[in-house]
C-alpha cells in the first residue's frame, strides 16, 4: 500500500485550524480576526502560535497598508489524519474519521 493523499479525506471546516473576521459567541458586537479549532490536545496552543507568528498586528497592519480588506480574510488548514506525523494530538478526530480513512487505505 502507498501513501494516501490527504487531501482525498473530506474534513468539516470546523475540524480544521481556522481564522476569519468575525466575532466570538461571547461578545457579538466586536468584530476583528478569530481564531477557531478542532476539538484536540493542544488546539488553544496552535490557535495562540499562529495569531504570535503568523497574523501579527504587524502584519495586520501591512496588509490594511497595501490595500486589503481583512474583513474578507478566510484561513483554514486542515489537520494532518492520514499517515499522522503526531496522532497523538488528532484522537478525537481520528477517532471521528476512522471509517473513511480506514477506506481510503483500503482503495489505495
Amino acid at each position: 500500500m502507498g501513501r494516501v493523499k490527504e487531501k482525498t479525506l473530506k474534513i468539516s471546516e470546523k475540524d480544521k485550524l481556522r481564522v476569519y473576521y468575525g466575532h466570538d459567541d461571547e461578545d457579538k458586537y466586536n468584530y476583528d480576526l478569530v481564531v477557531s479549532w478542532p476539538v484536540m490536545k493542544l488546539g488553544s496552543a496552535d490557535g495562540s502560535w499562529i495569531f504570535s507568528n503568523v497574523f501579527t498586528q504587524e502584519v495586520r497592519d501591512e496588509f490594511e497598508k497595501r490595500g486589503w480588506d481583512l474583513t474578507t480574510l478566510k484561513f483554514s488548514i486542515a489537520p494532518k489524519l492520514v499517515n499522522p506525523t503526531r496522532p497523538e494530538r488528532f484522537t478525537t478526530l481520528l477517532n471521528k474519521y476512522a471509517d473513511e480513512i480506514e477506506k481510503l487505505k483500503e482503495n489505495d
